[in-house]
């Protein structure tokens, strides 16, 4: 249900403020989904004919954690939106959102790149609630220790699997790491509409994980440009394009590997 990178391009929620939401208790638990090439945590709490999950995607390196809503909904054009998201009883964070549902996918997803300092309440809250116009949201939370350790040990095993290094560090399990440029990859088309119409400019962290065949097996942030659309395009035209050449182990096969990169998003007239 959740394989797959959830970056994509950056639809505006629009509507009027509405009233405080109801509160959405939890209908089943937590569950971590240790993936082979990403680490994903999702809990529904809607009903088991109208699902709703609050999910977490974690990255193997970096200094983002990926806050996710998904719910059945009709397919949308990707876009960005703006979005408060307070955990508890701590200030609101305003933050951009991906909104995104293609006409093959079933969940209509809503995605937020949080900083993990900006995240580290999520440990200790009792409640999250994310309001973007009539899209607006409070979940109770409850075990979100033990989850984030079980999530911290899936990042641990997927790191080691891998063979994924901080930035700038070589894997004692390789002689050579995984290359790749990533010029010849973007062009200004790419530019997100929704960017240039909000004049954001950036630079998006990624960490794409590199197959023995030079593949890209999944996409995420490592540090995030602060708008939705640029990093989901980053990860999307990454992963849908980017091709590299795989590592080489320590007995000169092709191995796995976690490669950073860093797109630059410069507007230019």
């Amino acid at each position: 249900m959740f394989s797959g990178a959830f970056a994509l391009a950056a639809v505006i929620v629009s509507g009027t403020t509405t009233a405080e939401p109801e509160t959405r208790q939890p209908t089943a638990k937590w569950v971590v989904d240790f993936d082979d090439a990403q680490c994903v945590a999702y809990r529904n709490c809607g009903t088991e004919q109208d699902p709703i999950y609050l999910a977490l995607k974690a990255p193997p390196i970096g200094e983002v954690m990926q806050l996710i809503v998904m719910r059945k909904g009709s397919a949308i054009q990707p876009e960005e939106a703006t979005v408060r998201v307070t955990m508890g009883e701590n200030s609101p964070l305003k933050k951009t959102m991906l909104v995104f549902r293609s006409d093959k996918a079933q969940y209509r997803t809503y995605l937020v790149n949080l900083p993990k300092a900006d995240f580290a309440p999520f440990r200790t809250s009792s409640s999250l609630t994310i309001k973007s116009g009539s899209f607006n949201y409070n979940f109770a939370l409850s075990d979100a220790g033990p989850l984030l350790k079980l999530v911290d040990e899936c990042v641990t095993d997927l790191k080691k699997y891998w063979n994924v290094s901080e930035p700038g560090e070589k894997s004692p399990r390789l002689k050579e790491g995984a290359k790749g440029d990533l010029r010849d990859v973007f062009s200004s088309a790419d530019y997100p509409w929704d960017a240039l119409r909000f004049n954001e400019e950036g630079v998006t962290h990624i960490v794409a994980l590199i197959d023995e065949k030079g593949a890209v097996a999944d996409c995420t942030l490592i540090n995030t440009s602060g708008a939705a659309s640029l990093d989901g395009q980053a990860c999307a035209i990454v992963s849908e394009r980017a091709k590299f050449q795989p590592a080489i182990d320590l007995e000169g096969k092709p191995a796995r590997d976690g490669l950073s990169q860093r797109i630059v998003w410069r507007m230019a007239f």
